[in-house]
């Protein structure tokens, strides 16, 4: 009978062991998850807005042909195959975004509303934060570099930041931004050529302003075009300067523009080190990281600083061999070269020379005072060694329906001095556009420049009383933004490309495949721990 008992109190016991070992488990199960993204639901740039949500998809005027979002099914390197999405889709039927001066390119529609996005968002965005390569929670610049790899996707978590992207930099993997700033400032900012491959995710924190993602290539701010002067070590420059149109810059991050006093400048300046005498003046912004200036100083713009370098790409400088043939004319000549190839070339006093437009190679031109170039029609003149003018000389179109930018040196310097590259005496009138990237420009008194100049280093000297205009035959390389893949923003207001230009967001199933295989190749995200029925 005692057995009996025992053994029935033992199995009493083993029972409830058990029980209470199956309500442990209920109660401690985690749940193990990964975010599901649908390709289908996914055009160019999608947007998840709250009620009342309102997009802006505006650029530049003008330059509608330069921004383009495409839902064309694009390959990595470009080509547009089998395939493709609309540009714009958003979860609104109503509210369609705001479109102006942006190409639009897509599959069976251009825009496409009242989409049924299944994306689990919190499950997304928890994910993310927690298998992020890089985390960003202050201001950063990214330029000049690579992260990721076509096969080696990364996830870059951006928490009440901006982050800029500039040239030479290109991303593979998910870019996510929570975007909380009180900042009017864009969060995301991509300038240049930079380029990401795969899927950016703007999460807008705050809704009490409208979010923004500037996209920006070469119609950016600062532009070669704009430049009337650019030295690549410095510009130094005498007393009594006006510049009419165009900025100046120095583009060494070591450089310097060193001015003397009465100078008045109508566009900006840029240099590490600004230097400016008395009573001097700047109409627009000057751009540096350390200025001094003298008395009775006028700035009519903004003191803008840091400047980051390189702010200006320069042109490529043209490789070419000169002739042989000699031109020797003594003093009081009129002269008329035909395009080609030359030796030396030498005229006296008071001659005149008349190009008839082409493409002239020459080692070395030489001309006495009171001479003349006239160019005829448009005319590139690369000189292998300098050119040299005397007091009052003139190089100027022969036609009222030319202009200085259809008149261009190219001074290689080879074997000169760099003081000895482009010399003029006083008194000039030029009319042209030089670029001497190895030597020195030196600029003679009372002088009328119209045109743009760029070298080494850009010296006058005192009193120089020079009358600048711009009209510039050079202009930055052509850069674009470009985004392979897809844009997708959740929030309540949000402008893009927020009137920027050279931009290309091509929609891309390849990028955001490599994306899903990435998602797929991270540990699960582990919910909390809670009660399991």
């Amino acid at each position: 009978m005692n057995r009996v008992i025992k053994v029935g109190i033992i199995i009493l016991l083993l029972g409830y062991t058990f029980s209470y070992a199956q309500g442990y488990k209920k109660k401690t199960q985690a749940q193990a998850a990964k975010p599901s993204i649908s390709l289908e639901e996914l055009g160019a740039i999608n947007f998840i807005l709250e009620e009342n949500g309102e997009v802006e998809v505006k650029g530049v005027e003008n330059q509608s042909q330069n921004t383009i979002i495409s839902g064309k099914n694009h390959t990595l390197q470009g080509a547009v195959i089998e395939g493709g999405k609309p540009a714009l889709r958003l979860n609104l039927d109503e509210n369609l975004p705001e479109v102006q001066y942006v190409t639009l390119e897509g599959i069976c529609s251009p825009i496409e509303g009242n989409i049924n996005y299944t994306l689990d968002t919190s499950l997304l965005f928890s994910f993310i934060r927690d298998n992020a390569d890089y985390t960003i929670q202050e201001d950063t610049t990214w330029e000049n570099q690579t992260i990721g790899a076509s096969d080696d996707y990364k996830i870059v978590y951006v928490k009440d930041a901006h982050l800029t992207l500039g040239n030479n930099f290109i991303g593979y993997g998910i870019l996510y931004i929570e975007d909380g700033l009180e900042s009017e400032q864009p969060a995301l900012q991509m300038t240049g050529n930079a380029r990401w491959n795969g899927l950016i995710i703007f999460n807008q924190t705050n809704t009490a302003r409208s979010s923004k993602i500037y996209l920006n290539g070469s119609g950016g701010e600062i532009n070669l075009e704009d430049f009337i002067l650019v030295g690549i070590d410095n510009i130094i420059i005498g007393n009594n300067l006006t510049v009419n149109s165009g900025n100046l810059g120095v583009t060494s991050q070591n450089g310097s523009i060193a001015v003397g006093n009465n100078a008045s400048f109508a566009g900006s300046l840029f240099a590490n080190a600004i230097i400016l005498g008395n009573n001097c003046k700047v109409e627009q912004d000057i751009h540096y990281n350390y200025f001094f200036h003298g008395r009775h100083f006028n700035l009519g713009g903004t003191a803008i600083t840091p400047l980051s370098f390189p702010f200006l790409e320069l042109p490529a400088f043209p490789s070419f061999d000169a002739g042989v043939q000699k031109i020797i004319k003594g003093n009081n000549q009129t002269f008329y070269l035909e395009p080609g190839s030359y030796g030396k070339i030498r005229f006296g006093n008071n001659c005149t020379l008349y190009l008839k437009g082409g493409e002239y190679r020459i080692k070395k031109l030489i001309m006495g005072n009171n001479c003349k170039i006239k160019y005829q029609g448009p005319s590139t003149l690369m000189i292998k060694n300098r050119i040299i003018m005397g007091n009052n000389p003139r190089i100027e179109p022969d036609l009222e329906n030319l202009d200085a930018d259809k008149c261009i040196f190219y001074i290689q310097g080879q074997g000169c001095p760099l003081l000895n590259v482009f010399v003029v005496g006083n008194n000039p009138k030029l009319y042209c556009n030089v670029y001497a990237p190895n030597s020195t420009i030196i600029v003679g008194n009372n002088a009328q420049y119209r045109g743009a100049f760029i070298a080494k280093n850009i010296l006058t000297g005192n009193n120089a009383s020079a009358q600048l205009s711009l009209k510039s035959a050079f202009s930055s390389p052509v850069q674009e933004v470009k985004i392979y893949g897809s844009i997708l923003f959740i929030g309540k207001s949000i402008q893009i490309p927020n009137q920027g230009s050279h931009a290309k967001i091509y929609y891309c199933e390849q990028a955001l495949q490599n994306v899903l295989d990435e998602i797929n190749s991270r540990p699960y995200n582990w919910q909390k721990w809670r009660e399991i029925e």
